[in-house]
């Protein structure tokens, strides 16, 4: 009788292993499976950032009331497709590479294309070229200073506020 129980004993020792292996098996491949999302999700999300849309923060009074009407900033959605197939439009808010400093963005809103007047007199603007200004003209640096600005430096359209308020920015 004590034989037998010994033997019975190991078979049961044998499928414990057997499905122990089996689960690890089923982990692993759950885990692997998982991974595999979570890389596909990443690249999806990298693509869309760098060349759908992107989170920008935007501080300063040059685009007030419209934008940061508040003291601590205001978190925009930009979009790039419009600027990559060149449909912009006077009376976009943008976000631009300043001019004057290549290491900043600005926001400011496109008041003319080219060959539209500028308060009531024409700007000769070369091709490719749009005038910004920011909407509170007397704290904005803007196309009044360092003249029209090239689409090239052009990087999104703003189209949300998204904190602290979600609002659509027109």
């Amino acid at each position: 009788s004590n034989p037998q129980i010994t033997c019975h004993s190991r078979v049961i020792c044998d499928s414990t292993r057997r499905m122990t292996f089996l689960h690890m098996f089923r982990f692993a491949k759950g885990v692997v499976g998982s991974v595999s999302y979570l890389v596909y999700g990443y690249c999806i999300a990298s693509l869309f950032l760098k060349r759908c849309a992107c989170l920008y923060r935007c501080e300063g009074e040059s685009m007030q009331p419209a934008i940061n009407d508040g003291q601590n900033g205001d978190v925009l959605l930009v979009e790039f497709i419009t600027v990559a197939s060149i449909r912009l439009a006077k009376g976009n808010v943008i976000v631009l590479c300043d001019p004057r400093n290549p290491n900043m963005d600005i926001c400011k809103r496109i008041v003319a294309m080219p060959s539209d007047e500028i308060d009531s007199h024409v700007i000769n603007m070369p091709p490719g070229h749009v005038w910004v200004e920011g909407d509170n003209k007397a704290t904005s640096c803007d196309s009044r200073h360092f003249g029209p600005v090239p689409y090239g430096l052009i990087k999104g359209r703003v189209l949300f506020k998204v904190w602290p308020v979600v609002q659509r920015v027109t």
